[in-house]
């Protein structure tokens, strides 16, 4: 695991390197301002980012000094990101300055504010690098929805996905070795390619599988549902239960990577 600490202040940036090397972390790089985070990014790929948020743009210039200058290299990380087909570092920021939700549209592993938080959200972040690697069925036929997944899983750290555009391609994947983790599906999809959308293919789709499951004695994978056509109407009017498996319909990007946080 390589990691880069961004931090110009000593006392922090010791507390930083103290803790790693506690968790026999002693593989990592420093940089005190943005531009030298940046030329070490483009030049390496890191695990993991611990990222003060006040810091200069280029060092010893201190008018160039924001309290929230770690959002602007973020930016540009993943600006490099998508340049260098790579995926983005995971981010802790290590910081007592707040941001609002709306300030980052970066996913974050976490933020500390202080040495015993710090301590906690490394832990689990090491505690997920040892968790088996999910893997995660995308059912979709819009390019445009399916890109949008695909860049949010990237931003994420997590590459092993495949994207299908059919009910028959997506049970033929999830039948190949029953060991899909997740599913993120549409609502509105055909059976077959080439074929006219179905209005409520997600929730059949959703009921084949769980019978087939059922018959097999395997355990469904989570299922997130990414549609503005209310799937949870359906089992209602079905006087169905929602099942164990479903995780939850959301209709917003920012929504979706809440909940691929929240499972992975």
């Amino acid at each position: 695991m390589k990691i880069l600490i961004v931090e110009d202040n000593e006392y922090k940036l010791r507390t930083v390197q103290r803790i790693l090397e506690k968790n026999q972390m002693n593989e990592y790089d420093v940089a005190d301002c943005a531009v030298d985070a940046l030329m070490k990014c483009e030049e390496y790929q890191y695990d993991l980012l611990i990222l003060d948020l006040g810091f200069n743009w280029r060092r010893l210039e201190r008018e160039s000094y924001k309290i929230k200058q770690g959002l602007r290299v973020l930016k540009f990380l993943k600006g490099i990101a998508r340049r260098k087909k790579s995926q983005m570092p995971e981010i802790i920021i290590y910081s007592e300055t707040q941001i609002s939700e709306g300030e980052n549209e970066i996913p974050i592993f976490g933020k500390a504010d202080n040495e015993i938080e710090l301590m906690k959200i490394l832990q689990d972040w090491i505690d997920k690098k040892d968790k088996p690697i999910k893997k995660i069925l995308i059912v979709e036929d819009s390019l445009t929805k399916s890109k949008k997944v695909e860049d949010e899983l990237k931003l994420l750290g997590i590459e092993h996905y495949k994207v299908v555009t059919c009910s028959a391609k997506a049970k033929e994947e999830c039948m190949k070795n029953y060991d899909i983790d997740i599913i993120i599906l549409d609502m509105q999809f055909p059976y077959f390619e080439g074929d006219e959308p179905k209005y409520y293919a997600g929730y059949e789709l959703i009921s084949d599988l769980e019978r087939e499951y059922e018959n097999k004695g395997k355990e469904m994978p989570k299922i997130i549902v990414f549609s503005t056509i209310e799937i949870e109407e359906l089992w209602k009017k079905n006087n169905e239960s929602i099942p164990e498996f479903f995780y939850g319909q959301v209709v917003f990007i920012g929504d979706l990577r809440r909940k691929m946080k929240e499972l992975i």
